[in-house]
């Protein structure tokens, strides 16, 4: 565990213990008043069992109608005659050339056109929802133009228009108004098919439990001390501790061998953002050294299970997180092996393959060839697009790490943090610096100055940071040559970086040029020997003693949104040799500058890798 893989290799979470406390709820189909032969793909699924699809959900702010309430007579006022009457007229306005579809819908116009002139309404207090029923009917069938709606009315299989309307409507409606009424809404509820309305129920729990500690990684620093990296329950952590104490125990182990130390917790409070887990790292300091024989040895925790945690310890379980072969640890002083080494953010969602090689052909120039890049990949990177990258892995220069299962443990922005801190100790003797920030961001160091001149005037602080300079990818150069890049094209950034402070921190605003941690988006570069956790746009340990770059010296270009593939780049192509007052119409033109910096040292990086650039990339 820890050792550096050119080919990345799989990093599996691994679950220490069972379930301390209630999850959310998974959300609920809408689908009731279907039988169970109608509700293919459509019934719900937990860990163990699949829900009934006859489940009573209550739409938030609205009151829940059933069948027998719209066959109740009562007079129409002539405004909802009228309005009905205007709907209907606005879809034979906007569907004049669409016959086929307008025989889809029209029977659920007739429906509700005839309810509404039959007098067949709801009570006073239910006619607004009424109207929301028409107007979303209205809109049902704009969708219906769309083909892959289509393919939803196949899957949905409705019986019936009204059943269309109502369900598409967010409302659910149940053949029976007599069990409707007093049915609690708090829980998946099931019903035996041959006892409907008798009050047979159960509840069935649904998603995933909280568990105390989930396991990532495990590093040694020292001959004494370790660093376990971890996620532990936000819930736990207020009646127990996640991790009780460490425990060295070597190979040729008998009972008096076996070595304790305490377990010290460190959290990034900062960024936990109210989610159901939070980042840990768990330090481990043995008084005396730990497989100093070099026979071998396993470090081990004590964690909570969440039953009976009384302290010291009740309700605790020893787990393994890492394993030493004998021979394994020797006590050397040796330079590491690169100069700088990168850990990147998740990769989620789906990825601009093409961006993130364009960004690691420019930093790969940026650092002369001397870094090592570690990416963490949660999904977002297609096994497809993975010969993109294939050079740069099978030089050495690259590790991809899949982390595929880290969506059952909700921690903010995809556990970013978790991965984050396990790349930080994971290059501790593998880098002498080791950068972090995003794929949409282009480190820029200002002339005469060199990252390389910056940190050997600095080659005593554990961390530095640079600002970030927001740079718009909807600018473009018109008439660019077919065989540049796209970041190669995107020319205009603001005036100024951006700088987010609420009025109580006012007193503290500075420059934007000067302004620090989340506020001005800074990122950093460390020391790893010398910093132990961070955060996203801070450290955490240590938080004093580094230096904060003034972004006219050294920043990034942040191009926001150019890595999401639903966000369109080079919306506005821009010909510089337009009167000014032709410029000045297009969108935020004039909010920004031109800065050729980044795409003239691209067209250098580009030279510089060509030979770990794949042909036709």
């Amino acid at each position: 565990m820890g050792s550096l893989q050119s080919t990345g290799g799989d990093y599996a979470v691994t679950v220490t213990d069972a379930a301390v406390a209630f999850s959310d709820m998974a959300a609920m189909s809408m689908t009731a008043g279907l039988s169970d032969t109608d509700t293919t793909g459509h019934t719900m699924h937990s860990l163990s069992s699949k829900i009934p699809t006859r489940t009573w959900f209550r739409v938030p702010g609205r009151r829940q109608l059933s069948l027998p309430d719209l066959e109740r007579d009562s007079p129409v006022p002539g405004w909802l005659v009228l309005r009905g009457g205007l709907l209907q007229l606005a879809v034979i306005i906007v569907l004049p050339r669409s016959k086929g579809i307008w025989n889809m819908a029209r029977p659920c116009f007739v429906e509700l056109w005839s309810s509404c002139g039959s007098g067949r309404v709801l009570e006073p207090m239910a006619r607004k929802d009424w109207c929301r029923l028409s107007a979303r009917s209205v809109v049902l069938t704009l969708l219906l133009q769309v083909p892959i709606f289509f393919t939803v009315l196949t899957i949905l299989d409705f019986k019936s228009c009204k059943e269309a309307a109502i369900i598409f409507s967010g409302f659910e409606v149940d053949s029976s108004s007599s069990s409707r009424r007093g049915a609690s809404s708090s829980s998946p509820i099931s019903r035996k098919e041959d006892s409907y309305g008798s009050g047979a129920r159960s509840l069935k729990p649904s998603s995933y439990a909280h568990h105390p500690f989930v396991l990532y990684s495990a590093y040694r620093k020292s001959m004494r001390t370790f660093y376990v990296v971890g996620i532990a329950s936000v819930v736990l952590r207020e009646r127990d501790r996640p991790v009780h104490y460490c425990e060295w125990q070597p190979s040729d182990a008998s009972n008096n061998s076996t070595i304790v130390a305490e377990a010290n917790l460190a959290y990034l409070s900062f960024d936990e953002h109210n989610m159901a887990y939070v980042p840990i790292t768990v330090r481990c300091s043995f008084e005396g050294d730990a497989g100093r024989n070099r026979r071998g040895g396993v470090l081990r925790l004590n964690v909570s299970t969440g039953f009976d945690a009384d302290p010291p310890h009740g309700g605790s379980k020893m787990i393994d997180v890492m394993a030493e072969d004998g021979g394994a640890v020797s006590i050397v002083r040796s330079q590491p092996r690169f100069k700088y080494a990168f850990c990147g953010p998740p990769m989620h969602g789906t990825i601009r393959a093409q961006w993130v090689l364009s960004w690691l052909v420019y930093h790969h120039h940026l650092w002369r060839g001397e870094a090592h890049f570690m990416f963490y990949n949660v999904g977002g990177l297609r096994e497809n697009h993975r010969y993109l990258f294939q050079k740069f892995i099978d030089a050495g220069l690259l590790t991809i790490t899949d982390t595929l299962d880290e969506d059952l443990y909700p921690a903010w922005w995809h556990n970013r943090l978790l991965f984050i801190n396990d790349c930080l100790h994971r290059s501790r003797f593998l880098a002498e610096w080791v950068f972090f920030f995003d794929f949409d961001e282009y480190l820029y160091v200002s002339p005469p100055h060199s990252i390389q001149s910056l940190l050997a005037e600095n080659e005593d602080k554990p961390w530095m940071t640079f600002g970030s300079l927001p740079t718009s990818i909807s600018l473009c150069r018109a008439g660019s040559a077919p065989w540049e890049w796209t970041v190669e094209q995107m020319l205009w950034r603001d005036h100024e970086p951006s700088c987010v402070q609420s009025e109580d921190e006012a007193d503290e605003l500075q420059s934007p040029w000067m302004c620090l941690t989340h506020h001005g988006r800074r990122k950093y570069v460390v020391n790893p020997r010398k910093v132990t956790a961070a955060g996203v746009h801070r450290i955490g340990n240590p938080m004093q003693g580094g230096v904060d770059f003034n972004a006219s010296v050294v920043r990034m270009h942040h191009y926001h949104g150019a890595l999401s593939h639903w966000q369109m780049l080079c919306q506005d192509m821009v010909n510089s040799s337009l009167p000014l007052q032709e410029l000045d119409r297009i969108p935020y033109y004039n909010r920004t500058v031109r800065d050729d910096a980044i795409s003239i040292t691209f067209r250098e990086a580009k030279a510089f890798a060509a030979p770990l650039i794949p042909t036709g990339a």
